[in-house]
C-alpha cells in the first residue's frame, strides 16, 4: 500500500486583511519572508525527490492564498504545475479566509488542480470571532464552504479553543456546525499566547487567561470526540513544533505532543464511560499495540485516573486490533484502528 506525503510551503500572512488577536505567524511557520515563486518551485522539487513511491500533495500554508493578489496566487500555482503534470504530486492544498471565498475563486483554484480548501473558520461564534478581532462572521464560513462543497473541492474547517470570550460550550457547538456544513478535513488549534500580538498585550493586563492544559485537553477532546462520530477526518491537534516556536510562547497549554494527550483523554472518557456501564470491581481491557498507548494514557494515567476514582482493577490484556472493556459478561468496543497524526 502506498504512503502518502505532504510537501508544504509557508507564506506567512499573505493576503491577510486582517491582524488577529493571536496571530504571529512568522513565529508559527518559522519563515520570515514569503517565498518567490522560483524559490518555491526549488523546495517543492527537492521535497518530491524524497517521496520514493509516496504519493504527494502541496500544501500552501502560513496565509490567506486566495486573498492574495490574482497575479500572485497565479504565479505560485504557476510554479508547482509541473510537478502536477509530471505525477510527481497530486495535487494541491491551500488555506484561506472564510471571507475571501467566492464562485469565481472556487473555479479558478480548481483549474489549477486544486482539490483542497481549508477555511480558517476559528468559531462559529460571532461573539467569539469579534473578539479574536478575525474580522469575519460565522455566516461567511456557511456560505464559502457551501461555495466550496459545490464546486467540487474538498472542504476542511479549521479551528481554535481558548480563545478570548470562548467556552467550552462554544467549541463544541464549533465542532457540531463543522459536521453540519459537511467538513471532510479538520485541524483543532488550541490558542497559545505569541508575544509581540495583541493577546499578549491583553494576558498583561489581566483581560485573558489562557486555559489549564487540563482544560485545553478535556475541551478539545470533546471536539475532536464530536468532529471524529461526525466522519470528520483530524489532520491535526495542536501546533507543529519548529526551531522557534517555543520562544514565542509567552502562554497558552502549548505541549509538543498535545494531539497525543488529547487522543488520550478521548480514549480515558470512553472508558470512563464504559466502567459506569459495567459498574463492577474488575473489567478488562483489550486492545491492540497500535492503541495501546492512547488507551493507558501517559504513564499509564488514564487507568489510575480509572482505579482511583471509581476503587476498580484494571486489567490490560493484548487483542490484535482495536479495543473493547468487558467485565466478563458485557463487553463495551471503544475504539478502533486509524492512522492518527
Amino acid at each position: 500500500m502506498k504512503t502518502h506525503m505532504n510537501v508544504p510551503v509557508f507564506i506567512p500572512h499573505l493576503g491577510c486583511p486582517h491582524s488577529c488577536a493571536f496571530c504571529n505567524q512568522k513565529s508559527v511557520t518559522n519563515v520570515q519572508a514569503a517565498p518567490s515563486p522560483e524559490s518555491v518551485a526549488f523546495s517543492v522539487g527537492e521535497m518530491l525527490s524524497t517521496r520514493g513511491g509516496r504519493t504527494a500533495e502541496i500544501a500552501f500554508f502560513g496565509g490567506s492564498f486566495t486573498g492574495i493578489p490574482r497575479k500572485e496566487q497565479e504565479a505560485y500555482l504557476r510554479a508547482v504545475q509541473p510537478f502536477l503534470k509530471r505525477g510527481e504530486a497530486e495535487s494541491i492544498r491551500l488555506s484561506t479566509r472564510p471571507d475571501c471565498i467566492d464562485p469565481e475563486t472556487v473555479s479558478f483554484l480548481k483549474a489549477y488542480g486544486v482539490k483542497t480548501v481549508e477555511l480558517g473558520a476559528q468559531s462559529m461564534s460571532d461573539r467569539v470571532l469579534r473578539a479574536a478581532g478575525r474580522g469575519h462572521t460565522a455566516e461567511d464560513t456557511k456560505r464559502a464552504s457551501a461555495l466550496i462543497l459545490e464546486g467540487g473541492l474538498r472542504l476542511g474547517l479549521q479551528m481554535m479553543t481558548g480563545l478570548p470570550a470562548s467556552t467550552a460550550a462554544d467549541e463544541e457547538e464549533t465542532a457540531r456546525q463543522f459536521v453540519a456544513l459537511g467538513a471532510q478535513d479538520a485541524r483543532i488549534y488550541p490558542t497559545v499566547v505569541f508575544r509581540d500580538t495583541a493577546l499578549f498585550a491583553l494576558l498583561e493586563s489581566g483581560a485573558y487567561v489562557p486555559p489549564t492544559m487540563e482544560e485545553t485537553v478535556e475541551r478539545a477532546a470533546t471536539c475532536l470526540s464530536v468532529l471524529e462520530a461526525g466522519g470528520v477526518r483530524i489532520l491535526r491537534i495542536g501546533l507543529q513544533e519548529t526551531e522557534t516556536l517555543g520562544a514565542s510562547i509567552a502562554a497558552g497549554a502549548y505541549h509538543p505532543a498535545l494531539g497525543e494527550l488529547v487522543r488520550a483523554r478521548t480514549f480515558r472518557n470512553k472508558l470512563e464511560e464504559a466502567v459506569c456501564k459495567l459498574q463492577k470491581d474488575a473489567i478488562f481491557v483489550y486492545c491492540g499495540e497500535k492503541l495501546t498507548s492512547l488507551v493507558l494514557g501517559q504513564k499509564r494515567e488514564n487507568f489510575l485516573y480509572l482505579t482511583e476514582k471509581y476503587h476498580i482493577k484494571i486489567q490490560l490484556n493484548r487483542t490484535e486490533a482495536g479495543c473493547f472493556v468487558t467485565d466478563g459478561q458485557t463487553t463495551i468496543p471503544i475504539g478502533k484502528d486509524e492512522k492518527y497524526d
